[in-house]
């Protein structure tokens, strides 16, 4: 008996044994950077995100008091908060009102201020 086929064909399965192995080490060394990566850019698109939901909401609330209801406020600070469901997407935070003589501030504080910021609208009356 002969087993010269079977070492044969034993060395070949090591080869592709092998070729294979090493493709999936280049491949874990190439994605694991882009999902580094990625993580960093889905941190950006999320303050992003809260950034524009709070400016819309701010702006929704800046045109009900530029309507009249600004005239429920004494000049100072008032902490408010806007109707609507789109005030739950966003991270623990509030809105303050600031009235002024000819000015309205409004501005939404996050409560980790360094991590997702501050959001504020200014507006000037005549």
């Amino acid at each position: 008996m002969k087993f010269q086929s079977t070492t044969r064909l034993a060395k070949r399965l090591a080869f592709i044994q092998m070729d294979v192995v090493l493709g999936i080490a280049l491949l874990l060394l190439v994605f694991i950077p882009f999902s580094v990566t990625s993580s960093g850019e889905l941190d950006l698109t999320r303050r992003q995100q809260f950034h524009a939901v709070a400016l819309q909401m701010i702006d929704g609330e800046m045109d009900v008091l530029l309507a009249g209801e600004r005239q429920k406020y004494a000049a100072g600070e008032h902490t408010i908060t806007p109707p609507g469901e789109a005030v739950q997407s966003l991270p623990e935070g509030k809105f303050v009102l600031t009235v002024g003589e000819k000015e309205l501030t409004l501005a939404w504080t996050a409560v980790k201020q360094a991590k997702w910021g501050r959001v504020e609208r200014v507006v000037k009356m005549k």
